[in-house]
């Protein structure tokens, strides 16, 4: 499965980009939170509570963030047992550098200063479960869009 999308916010884009890899934004932002600890230089293990179709109870994560290119961009691996492979990134992009539109058309809201451009490709390593995870897809951009938009909120704040 793979989505990508585009979530506008009110933040500076270095600011923006501080708040997505700050260790406690993320105890703060993910719902269902049971346990969190940083595990490294922006790697972190969490147990969360899911209830997504078949898949409840609770799950262990851990996301790692790579190619850090600040403030512009970084990449990241989840890794969960339920799933074989998950990975994407996020661009932040100013407003300047969109030539007066959204990724993918429309009018860019005003007070807008950073758009974060995201994609995300999840594997199950079983064509069932993929077709599981791509029965649920839009409950996942949701919940993905939803939670980058706490990171703009938060950032705004700071």
């Amino acid at each position: 499965m793979e989505i990508s999308g585009n979530v506008p916010t009110r933040a500076e884009k270095q600011i923006l980009f501080d708040t997505l890899l700050d260790f406690d934004n993320w105890k703060k932002a993910v719902p269902d939170l049971v346990t969190y600890q940083q595990v490294g230089d922006n790697s972190y293990e969490m147990t969360i509570k899911v209830n997504l179709g078949p898949v409840k109870g609770d799950q262990k994560l851990r996301i790692d963030f790579t190619s850090l290119e600040r403030p512009d961009s970084a990449n990241f691996q989840v890794q969960n047992s339920m799933i074989k492979s998950a990975k994407g990134n996020f661009v932040l992009q100013d407003v300047s550098e969109l030539d007066g539109q959204l990724p993918g058309g429309g009018a860019i809201p005003q007070d807008i200063k950073t758009v974060i451009l995201y994609s995300l490709q999840l594997d199950a390593g079983n064509p069932f479960f993929n077709s599981i995870i791509e029965g649920f897809k839009g409950q996942v951009k949701t919940g993905f869009e939803e939670l980058l938009q706490q990171f703009g909120s938060a950032a705004e704040k700071a």
